[in-house]
């Protein structure tokens, strides 16, 4: 331990990320339920336009982008407008920054949740399959 803290003697600590954990029982199991539409990209968006939602949803959208190898994510709050935009390391895969945007979707939608207690769900939309995959596992949350 008095090592770590000798080599982060010399860091900024303001250009640190505080990253909270999620601990779990093993025998945790997700209460995250997903769905991969089988549509075409196109047919989906079409069909969501027109989609109506509860006033007790909460809905979020999630991407992640890189562009001249810059890589960031994005979460946007459809009730209020809200967004939040992260950028990501340089060794960072688009992959991770559509991970990033989930999780701070669910981050989001718990703070929100808790301040609104009208909301019955949550709804997060990505058109990542590859971060949804990894959200149906059981083991998602582990450290």
């Amino acid at each position: 331990m008095t090592y770590i803290i000798l080599i982060l003697s010399d860091v900024d600590q303001n250009r640190l990320e505080e990253i909270k954990m999620f601990v779990h029982e093993p025998w945790y199991e997700s209460k995250i339920n997903t769905h991969i539409e089988q549509t075409s990209k196109a047919t989906e968006t079409t069909r969501h336009q027109v989609r109506e939602f509860s006033k007790n949803n909460l809905v979020i959208y999630t991407d992640g982008s890189m562009v001249e190898s810059k890589v960031g994510a994005a979460v946007v709050c459809r009730n209020n407008n809200q967004y939040e935009q992260i950028r990501l390391s340089t060794k960072s895969e688009v992959v991770d920054a559509e991970t990033v945007a989930i999780r701070k979707a669910l981050e989001y939608a718990y703070d929100y949740c808790r301040r609104d207690r009208q909301i019955k769900q949550v709804i997060v939309f990505s058109d990542s399959q590859s971060s949804i995959r990894k959200l149906e596992r059981t083991d998602a949350f582990s450290s």
